[in-house]
């Protein structure tokens, strides 16, 4: 008997996908769906009717249920990698059966099971479908005619496996599933104990059916190994296995039928499938069958069902085992990449406070998730004038926060060439041309105060949250220096601003990560953003007494009801007198 996939396949890295253009594809739900997701997203999934995937079929999911996002590491041509965000769903998202915590990214790759009940997606690279992984069709027979019957097996109804021989052979197959190191070693070993311990002479570990009644072949035995042919499955039989979450068996009550259109034309004497579950999501199946007498006519003992139900379970806590590991290891790889992004990051931002002359400044940047596509700077240019910047870069994780460490860097150079805030625009413009993909891009605010000529000059790229309070307590938003974001056109001119400086005053710098912060949902689900208008109202309210920046970052939290933010968010402010 010969095993699929060979033994250089079983040790295969995980599939991979090679464009960033997957698919899901479902293999439960009220409805067929196949979804594509075009890099870099969002792909929003629930009822609302704005999401990009709308599953309005039950109340068990979220309005917004989850999030589909792409990020590429560093290059902008390298391929990018999708991650499944959970946004608070009432009944949770399912990644290969392991509930996800809200608001955290996990990388998936092609293979994988998400489940948002009632509904399971498998992640699908139709580049890769079909090139590295063993693909069969089910026949369609639903148009059996003739005494054959589909029977479902409740748990109440398993019949209890004789002692004896077949628990030794469940014990030596969960001995060598303990030591697997991949799917392909569990499916192995779950296949030999099949073959010793039911009788049948066929079988398959296989994923879940897809829409087009095809079904990836983990591995195979007996006839389904076959090289020269490619396999067969009952359709009916895994539809009836996957919907139902039970064993299913397959049966004919005379062998003399003459059924015209039916699996007996295959020589199928009986089969057997029994779902491999995940906690609630039928992750694949064992499938078993025997073909053309190959059992002697005799039909299975009936206690061969639960030797395969028990054997199932086995080999299912085994996947959840492995696929818990490898969501484990996934993650920990992308938290170590932020971790050592942050790092490098704290090295370029400034000093929290400090002091140039008579202004005293604040900053501030408290990254959404680990890392930040938000900077700031404060640049002494000599003993009265100071350039104030804030930078966001529109796009997240590490390629974004490369993005703002080169960006930050470029920034703080050019000023000590140029102290025109409008031409350090323009040659970062000219910089970042042909460096960022084109998804990414980066909204600026900078300004020089120059106390001797009493005048604060800035340039607006498409940032829009700066504002300054007078001694009067009067705020005027500084948006009239407009522009569009660094990087969008990199013929761009931008065109400084010059305001008359009051005496006294303070400039408030923030990001949209402050302004766009949601509050807690109300009984509808409406969540109210802070503001910009509350945000005015704040800052002509804090006493001068008071950091500006700890100030608003208490009410922006308190408003969400949680120091964790959603966004990046980012603050920087400068008084004088």
């Amino acid at each position: 008997m010969s095993l699929v996939p060979s033994q250089a396949e079983q040790h295969a890295a995980p599939p991979v996908s090679t464009t960033g253009q997957i698919a899901l594809v479902s293999v439960a739900g009220p409805r067929a769906v196949t979804h594509h997701l075009k890099p870099p997203g969002p792909v929003t999934i629930g009822r609302r009717a704005g999401n990009a995937l709308q599953l309005v079929e039950t109340d068990s999911v979220s309005r917004e249920h989850a999030t589909l996002v792409a990020e590429r590491h560093t290059d902008p041509n390298d391929t990018p990698r999708w991650f499944l965000i959970d946004r608070h769903s009432r009944h949770g998202t399912r990644l290969n059966g392991i509930r996800i915590q809200p608001e955290q990214r996990y990388p998936i790759q092609p293979d994988d099971l998400i489940e948002l009940t009632p509904w399971v997606f498998q992640v699908v690279d139709p580049n890769l479908r079909n090139r590295q992984r063993k693909l069969s069709q089910t026949f369609d027979d639903t148009t059996w005619r003739g005494d054959a019957q589909i029977t479902l097996i409740p748990e109440d109804q398993h019949p209890q496996a004789r002692t004896g021989p077949w628990m030794n052979i469940l014990i030596t197959c969960a001995e060598t599933i303990h030591a697997a190191t991949s799917e392909q070693e569990v499916a192995h070993a779950a296949l030999e104990a099949a073959a010793l311990g039911t009788g049948y002479t066929n079988a398959a570990i296989l994923r879940p059916m897809t829409d087009d009644g095809s079904v990836p072949v983990v591995a195979a035995r007996g006839d389904f190994a076959a090289q020269d042919q490619t396999p067969s499955f009952s359709r009916s039989l895994i539809r009836r296995a996957a919907d139902e979450g039970l064993p299913t068996r397959l049966s004919r009550q005379q062998s003399d039928t003459d059924l015209a259109v039916s699996v007996f034309e295959l020589g199928i004497d009986e089969a057997l499938c029994v779902p491999l579950k995940l906690g609630t999501t039928v992750a694949g199946f064992l499938y078993l069958d025997n073909r053309h007498g190959s059992a002697s006519g005799q039909r299975m003992p009936t206690e061969t069902t639960d030797f395969a139900v028990r054997l199932a379970q086995i080999v299912a806590l085994a996947l959840s085992n492995l696929m818990r590991l490898d969501l484990q290891q996934r993650y920990a790889r992308v938290e170590h990449d932020l971790a050592a992004a942050a790092e490098a990051q704290s090295f370029v931002l400034p000093e929290r406070t400090g002091t140039v002359g008579p202004i005293t400044y604040a900053g501030e940047s408290r990254p959404g998730r680990i890392v930040s596509g938000d900077f700031f700077d404060v640049i002494p240019l000599d003993d009265h004038r100071i350039a104030l910047t804030l930078g966001d870069v529109v796009g997240k994780g590490i390629a974004a926060s490369v993005l703002m460490t080169a960006s930050q860097g470029y920034v703080h150079a050019a000023f000590h060439n140029d102290d025109n805030p409008a031409s350090v625009a323009i040659a970062l413009n000219t910089f970042l041309e042909g460096r960022c993909a084109d998804h990414h891009f980066v909204t600026l605010w900078a300004a020089v105060i120059d106390l001797h000529q009493k005048t604060l000059t800035y340039v607006d790229a498409g940032h829009g949250y700066a504002m300054i309070r007078s001694a009067d307590n009067t705020v005027t938003p500084l948006n009239k220096a407009g522009g569009l974001p660094i990087g969008v056109d990199p013929t761009y001119t931008y065109k400084p601003q010059t305001i008359p400086l009051a005496p006294a005053g303070c400039l408030v710098i923030v990001s949209d990560g402050i302004v766009e912060q949601q509050g807690r949902p109300d009984d509808r689900g409406y969540a109210e953003e802070f503001g910009f208008t509350r945000l005015q109202q704040l800052i002509r309210y804090i006493p001068d007494t008071n950091c500006p920046v700890d100030t608003i970052y208490q009410h922006v939290c308190d408003h969400a009801g949680t120091p964790h933010l959603a966004d990046d968010a980012t603050i920087v402010a400068a008084n004088w007198a």
